[in-house]
């Protein structure tokens, strides 16, 4: 999938991955942040997390997309929220990010696992960043039943047929 094709397909929602509102505040409670946690969020989408967070539990972070369209949004949501002086939104590819290791008390990715090209590539990828007993927080989208290899012929003719 393009990135502009992901972008037109999220654009009217505010975060981008497998989590609600209520679970990200959960997640955040669970997590017990302290003031000043930095936190690294790869693919970080809009920024939720990392605004969120900010604000409600007074972290600092980075956070690393390669679309600059998610990137402006989550600068704007960062400015609402008053933390941008707390988190920073980088342009560049997750995997393919540098920063100083062990710099991070929190490394995450939500909902981007092909970052690495799947879970164990992407916990290599987040280990270097992240500090001795770390906290690393990975979530990723699953199919809760087989799905079908391909559709089948009639939901490809259902989708040509106008509904009037």
């Amino acid at each position: 999938m393009s990135l502009r094709f992901h972008e037109i397909a999220e654009s009217r929602h505010r975060i981008l991955n497998p989590l609600t509102d209520d679970k990200l505040r959960l997640l955040g409670e669970i997590c017990g942040f302290t003031p000043g946690t930095r936190i690294l969020d790869l693919a970080c989408g809009k920024g939720v997390l990392l605004s969120r967070w900010a604000h409600e539990h007074a972290i600092e972070g980075v956070g690393v997309d390669i679309s600059e369209v998610f990137l402006e949004a989550a600068r704007k949501r960062a400015e609402e929220l008053a933390v941008a002086d707390r988190v920073k939104f980088v342009g560049a590819d997750a995997s393919t990010y540098t920063d100083a290791p062990e710099s991070y008390d929190v490394v995450s990715c939500i909902g981007a696992t092909w970052i690495g090209g799947g879970l164990k590539g992407t916990l290599a990828l987040m280990r270097r960043f992240l500090r001795p007993d770390g906290l690393v927080l990975v979530g990723e989208c699953y199919w809760q039943s087989p799905r079908h290899p391909r559709p089948s012929p009639l939901c490809r003719s259902a989708r040509t047929i106008s509904p009037h």
